[in-house]
């Protein structure tokens, strides 16, 4: 495979994580249920720690190139639409997690299969990154 496109996967990876992370501390504020809270850092914590490897990651393939982060904006519009929206109501603040990790859901499986001859290392964090949001929108049916 072309480092570029590891590259490529591994910063989009690395942008969608900075997003759910991001996510995480923005709803924190406004949760009123201590079980969401504690829902809530957890998964932060597991995001930061796939960071760390995605990142270690990217420094082995980084070169001084500037790449597009398709992922980014379809996050960003996600995040747009639920700071707007964002009040202190557990089921809403549940739907819209639920709603932003399937985009990005979408989003990481589109781009692992754009590049299907990506390396075994980044392929297996973005997989990683897969399973650990679609756990977290299980964790958030219960407040639904």
């Amino acid at each position: 495979s072309s480092d570029l496109y590891d590259i490529e996967v591994l910063e989009s990876l690395v942008s969608g994580i900075d997003m759910g992370i991001n996510a995480s501390d923005e709803v924190m504020k406004n949760v009123e249920d201590e079980k969401l809270k504690m829902i809530l850092i957890e998964q932060a914590r597991s995001y930061k720690a796939l960071k760390a490897e995605a990142e270690e990651q990217l420094e082995y393939y980084q070169r001084d190139k500037e790449n597009k982060h398709v992922f980014e904006t379809a996050m960003l519009k996600s995040m747009v639409k639920m700071k707007t929206m964002m009040n202190n109501d557990d089921h809403k603040i549940a739907k819209m997690l639920i709603e932003g990790s399937t985009q990005a859901i979408m989003s990481m499986q589109t781009l692992i299969n754009d590049y299907p001859d990506i390396e075994e290392k980044p392929k297996a964090l973005c997989e990683q990154f897969l399973n650990l949001s679609k756990e977290h929108i299980n964790q958030w049916k219960d407040f639904l």
